[in-house]
């Protein structure tokens, strides 16, 4: 895609419209907002036209939810991005987190105890073998992993 000023791209999640200001920038929805990191460039929020954060730069990370709450940080690119290489990186992320972005490329629902949902796992977990970063992650933290045929992994 190139930078066209007078047709900026835009991307419209959960009412919130992030906008191209000359940029590269990720969106992924979690159970907790959306998160925006800018790799390149900036990138404008907004929602209902109204600016909810300062313009982004390279390495702005927010999180947007519905009960207005911003979280604004920065993170490393190669991180942040390491799913375009196959990679899921976390640290010290909620197991919940972690199984909602690993949720995208399984195709089994996962379902984590409630108990285990907070408990913090970091690490580097390949995506071409979902079931396997899943069975890491839990073991990481003293949890097992049950499957049930192709549809369903229950962590407890």
């Amino acid at each position: 895609m190139r930078h066209d000023e007078r047709n900026p791209f835009s991307v419209i999640a959960h009412g919130f419209d992030i906008q191209d200001v000359g940029t590269e920038f990720d969106v992924l929805q979690r159970s907790d907002g959306i998160r925006v990191f800018v790799s390149q460039g900036a990138v404008d929020v907004s929602r209902h036209g109204e600016a909810v954060t300062p313009t982004l730069h390279v390495g702005d990370e927010v999180i947007l939810s519905d009960d207005k709450s911003r979280t604004l940080g920065t993170d490393v690119p190669d991180i942040a991005l390491a799913w375009t290489s196959g990679r899921l990186v976390v640290e010290n992320t909620s197991l919940a987190a972690f199984s909602d972005q690993l949720q995208r490329y399984s195709r089994r629902k996962i379902v984590v105890a409630r108990m285990l949902r907070p408990r913090p796992i970091s690490g580097t977990f390949p995506l071409t073998d979902p079931d396997g970063a899943l069975t890491t992650a839990a073991a990481s933290i003293g949890a097992h992993v049950i499957f049930l045929g192709p549809w369903l992994a229950i962590v407890h």
